[in-house]
């Protein structure tokens, strides 16, 4: 039994002594970069800001190249500040920077906004060939909660009440009313501080950058694709616009006077070609070629025909009103209706089933069924002309009403038994008419007794909708 103790004792300390020293040998990497068009912003900004720092509780599992990627472009877009990645699949150890930086590059090649959203990131990572723990902090102009106030400004200044954007609108008459909107509306920041599109929306000044970003975002609301040149030796942005098979660049930053002019909008830089921009802009290679000279009309006097589709992230079939999309086919995750009221929630659009005084509007009409039950039954039996209800939902709301009938039974002062004048006795209480009491011990019955009245009741009421 002694050698047994020794044997397992000694098995203990050489696994210990083993996973130490794995441990102690696990290789490590860092890298840390900048963004070239905010390198001033990131010496300002000494470390990694911790404004509305969102950290996850979990390391996001990538077992394939594809995972990561997807893993990177989803916490971008959600500007994720802090987050882990364990990868784990066939590679080597040294190849990990190369690898973070290709799918970092391939991620921000597909989206301008992304890739000029960020001011800084860093990567460190450990691990060995083919398991490796990745730890990432970036650090971004914007949080996700003003990435969402910039989407609902946006869609309310292009298709709101007082909406810039018409349905009869070709691209070349759309880019030219959010040009003019963005000139009138923002003002070039002198003191060099704002870059993002929510300060230009928010605060009404910006730089370059914020100029640039706002045009793409609103720009990519209507259906007109567009970029996002960054010429670093200028140290400055601007768009380039695709209007009717042919791209153009458009500075919409020089278009807006200093000092800010209200009511004036300048087209010095609308719609230029590269040979024109080029008088006094230094172009970069990796963007579309401009040969062509703007002549207005480019797109003709037609408008396309397109259609507004909503979108329906929880794919029950009811588009979400604060997120229109406009384009002539019919895009993947958007439909026509615009009438769900929680687009995050598959239970809860018009034609749900309500669940009855759970606080949670699940069919979209404005409110809670119980609510609503008790205020028409009310409503009739104190002879208010008010509101009317669809007939479908007459034998539920008699039911709903079950609980609130009780409540107002419970106020009727107990002092004697009247079981056979129950309704009477409830009627005239409502009413407020003195007449008779009745007893505690017949309340459950009254409330019975009373489902067949109010039905007959409520069965009054003009059967149109609500």
């Amino acid at each position: 039994m002694k050698i047994v103790k020794r044997t397992l004792g000694v098995i203990i300390i050489f696994t210990s002594l083993f996973c130490n020293f794995s441990y102690a040998f696990a290789e490590e990497g860092y890298h840390y970069h900048i963004n070239p068009a905010y390198i001033h912003l990131a010496k300002q900004r000494s470390s990694i800001s911790s404004k509305n720092t969102i950290k996850l509780a979990v390391a996001i599992q990538c077992y394939s190249y594809d995972d990561l990627k997807n893993a990177l472009s989803v916490q971008l877009k959600n500007h994720t500040q802090n987050f882990q990645i364990h990868m784990e699949y066939d590679f080597q150890f040294s190849e990990v920077g190369d690898i973070l930086m290709q799918v970092q590059n391939e991620v921000f090649s597909d989206d301008d906004y992304l890739a000029n959203s960020y001011v800084s990131y860093s990567y460190s990572w450990s691990g060995y060939n083919g398991n490796v723990d990745i730890d990432l902090q970036i650090d971004f102009l914007t949080t996700y909660e003003e990435e969402q106030a910039i989407t609902q400004r946006v869609q309310e200044i292009l298709y709101g009440e007082n909406g810039i954007i018409d349905l009869e609108m070709n691209a070349e008459e759309k880019e030219k009313e959010i040009h003019d909107w963005i000139v009138l509306n923002v003002e070039y920041d002198t003191s060099l501080v704002e870059h993002s599109a929510y300060a230009a929306l928010f605060h009404g000044k910006t730089v370059c950058q914020g100029y640039s970003l706002l045009m793409y975002r609103m720009l990519d609301i209507v259906d007109i694709e567009s970029r996002i040149v960054v010429s670093d030796s200028m140290n400055h942005a601007w768009n380039m616009v695709y209007l009717c098979g042919n791209w153009y660049h458009l500075d919409v930053t020089w278009d807006d006077p200093i000092p800010d002019t209200p009511g004036r909008v300048l087209y010095n830089y609308y719609n230029l070609s590269d040979s024109e921009i080029n008088d006094d802009h230094i172009l970069t290679v990796g963007y579309p070629t401009a040969s062509l000279a703007y002549i207005e009309g480019v797109c003709g006097s037609d408008p396309p025909s397109l259609n507004i589709y909503y979108r329906d992230y929880d794919n029950d079939g009811y588009g979400d009103p604060d997120s229109p999309y406009e384009t002539s086919s019919q895009p993947s995750g958007y439909v026509k209706d615009n009438t769900d009221c929680n687009d995050y929630d598959s239970s809860i659009h018009p034609g749900a089933t309500e669940i009855r005084g759970d606080g949670i509007d699940q069919d979209c009409d404005g409110s809670d069924y119980l609510e609503f039950a008790t205020f028409y039954l009310q409503s009739k039996i104190l002879e208010i002309p008010s509101v009317t209800i669809d007939d479908r939902n007459m034998q539920w709301i008699m039911r709903a009403t079950e609980r609130n009938v009780f409540r107002l039974i419970k106020q009727i002062p107990v002092t004697e038994t009247v079981s056979e004048s129950a309704i009477f006795n409830l009627q005239t209480h409502i009413l407020e008419i003195p007449s008779v009491t009745i007893g505690d011990r017949d309340m459950k019955w009254i409330m019975r007794a009373t489902e067949r009245n109010m039905f007959q009741l409520i069965r009054q009421i003009p059967v149109t909708s609500f």
